[in-house]
């Protein structure tokens, strides 16, 4: 999740012509940071909720430590909505760049079985 949320942020900063040295040097995996550039670079389709989200995974994403978050971080998120918000920042991404997003692989796969 927290990757999904770092590479669509940088998309749409690679977009509007931020290049990828500059994230990798600058935003590298902090997603409150990315989150914060996308915005300052326009982007202003960032679904309600979702700096939470990163909020609660960023300490453990940007040290690459997600394996040891404690209990109680894991329980202040709703991880079904997390998803939904993940999901609809890719969307908004896709929007603000020109770029139509197809249905989410969950709903492939249901179409899949029938």
């Amino acid at each position: 999740m927290a990757i999904a949320i770092e590479l669509a942020l940088k998309a749409y900063l690679l977009h509007r012509g931020i290049s990828d040295d500059w994230n990798r040097i600058h935003v590298r995996h902090d997603l409150l940071k990315a989150l914060k550039s996308a915005k300052r670079a326009g982007f202003d389709g960032a679904p309600p909720g979702l700096a939470k989200i990163a909020a609660a995974l960023n300490p453990y994403y940007k040290t690459h430590t997600i394996p040891h978050m404690p209990a109680e971080t894991i329980a202040s998120v709703c991880w079904l909505d997390a998803c939904q918000r993940v999901q609809d920042l890719i969307t908004a991404v896709g929007t603000a760049i020109g770029v139509q997003v197809l249905g989410s692989p969950i709903n492939a796969i249901s179409r899949e079985r029938g």
